[in-house]
């Protein structure tokens, strides 16, 4: 804290531009006083017993601005969370789907949880931050703690290292073969209904805007901007280098419980009247979209092994 950063915090806010700090020293409020901000001491966050908020006088109001036309290629989580979003902010979008997906797309739930490495990381600090978002953000969100299990003693020693860096209301080890997260949950993937159907092959950018086209070459839609969300199948219209990764879930029913949300040698998400969402197989430069009676022999005797009693 100093002059010079609260001179250059106010000159950098807009007008209505509020801030907050844990801190109520009163060199720090009479430094964000001073330099412009109306200041002022509220009761604290959590156990704090008081902190500081202010706001720079006055009201912003964004310039006029010509919204531009989007189109989102992909229907699953990614692309289908865009969509969310953009609608939010009022943008016009077109959300467009393959005719027939068999892809990750056609889950009707995924787990929602941070991935942590042993060190901090970027990508560790980004997906802490991507999962708090999805808490308060994301459409179909439910939030449960999910206990994450393995019988593997490698993946279990290196998930309770993690889990000793956290606070336990963050992460903790309810016992040596688990670690349970607090902080994580599912997220519900409904079908859009308001979905253009197609079979995208080609896209060309005409002008500053993208020209999408369908199988016959025939031009789709035109927009402004483009969000490309399309898995492995993203690389047929983007050079991108992207390494394909089959997977194969089940959805299974049964009279009898199942544990509610869990993963690590297997992921079980529940889906409500008796169903679950059953995961997963993984498999490396693999690019066969049908499923595999293997794999989901392996599934269910990985449930089986959980839970014996299931049928």
């Amino acid at each position: 804290w100093n002059k010079k950063l609260y001179g250059k915090m106010f000159d950098l806010s807009k007008p209505g531009t509020t801030l907050s700090t844990y801190t109520v020293a009163g060199a720090v409020r009479q430094g964000l006083g001073h330099a412009g901000f109306n200041v002022e001491k509220i009761k604290g966050f959590g156990n704090k017993a008081e902190m500081l908020t202010g706001k720079k006088p006055g009201h912003w109001v964004a310039e006029k601005s010509v919204r531009s036309k989007v189109a989102v290629l992909g229907s699953g989580v990614a692309g289908s969370s865009c969509v969310d979003a953009l609608r939010r902010r009022d943008v016009d979008v077109l959300q467009m789907s393959h005719l027939n997906v068999n892809a990750a797309s056609d889950i009707p739930a995924l787990m929602t949880y941070p991935q942590l490495g042993l060190r901090k990381e970027p990508r560790c600090q980004f997906s802490i931050a991507a999962n708090n978002y999805s808490h308060h953000q994301s459409p179909g969100f439910n939030p449960a703690p999910l206990l994450w299990r393995s019988n593997k003693s490698a993946a279990v020693e290196r998930m309770r290292a993690i889990a000793d860096q956290f606070p336990d209301d963050y992460l903790s080890s309810p016992d040596e073969s688990s670690v349970l997260f607090h902080q994580a949950g599912w997220v519900e993937h409904p079908q859009d209904t308001d979905l253009l159907t197609a079979t995208v092959t080609r896209i060309e950018s005409v002008d500053d805007q993208w020209h999408v086209l369908d199988i016959h070459g025939k031009t789709i839609t035109i927009v402004d901007q483009l969000i490309i969300a399309m898995g492995i199948h993203s690389r047929n219209l983007l050079p991108v280098p992207l390494t394909p990764i089959r997977g194969q879930s089940l959805t299974v029913k049964s009279d009898l419980s199942v544990p509610d949300v869990m993963t690590g040698d297997i992921s079980i998400v529940p889906l409500g009247n008796g169903k679950w969402t059953i995961g997963g197989t993984y498999q490396r430069n693999d690019e066969e979209l049908d499923s595999r009676t293997s794999d989901t022999d392996r599934l269910l005797q990985s449930l089986y092994s959980i839970h014996p009693g299931c049928s």
